[in-house]
């Protein structure tokens, strides 16, 4: 039971450093990409940080409301461990994350589709504006792909301390 703690912990850990990580990053893109727009005053770059910024606070409000939701989460699992529902409770978080896991394909599609089509319309669009917002959806596709393979592995390697601890022999 000790082992299955530690991965909880582990796992949840590793999603609080990602989201923190994700949210002082959009901070400091957005610091970045203001700072060039004050600095050319062009439409390709308006677009660019209006773009950015609306891509940084997607990622930290989603990254916040993951934090107040794994938290609990978190709580909920190690608390329930200790109880007479343990296997169950283990058994609907191994669903919870073979879901999450099944996903990531879908994402890194989806990201893949967004970058092709935002490279041909940064060389095909005469339009700067256009331009400055598939450079944005470009940059925000990377960050995602990036932040995607992180999280895929720890989630693959949890689903397997879960599958583990539910199905190997004491």
């Amino acid at each position: 039971m000790e082992s299955i703690q530690s991965a909880i912990n582990a796992y949840f850990l590793g999603e609080r450093t990602e989201m923190i990580s994700v949210i002082a990053g959009s901070v400091i893109v957005s610091t970045c990409i203001v700072l060039l727009n004050r600095r050319y005053r062009h439409n390709l770059t308006r677009a660019l940080s209006w773009s950015v910024l609306f891509s940084g606070l997607l990622l930290s409000v989603t990254a916040i409301s993951l934090l107040f939701r794994d938290a609990e989460l978190r709580n909920t699992l190690l608390s329930g461990l200790s109880t007479s529902h343990s296997i169950e409770l283990l058994t609907t978080e191994l669903q919870r994350i073979n879901t999450v896991v099944g996903k990531y394909h879908i994402y890194q599609c989806v990201s893949a589709c967004i970058i092709v089509s935002s490279i041909f319309a940064v060389f095909f669009s005469k339009y700067s504006n256009v331009r400055g917002i598939s450079i944005g959806l470009i940059l925000l596709s990377i960050a995602q792909l990036m932040i995607d393979d992180y999280s895929e592995n720890r989630a693959i390697q949890y689903q397997s301390q879960l599958f583990h601890a539910l199905y190997s022999p004491p």
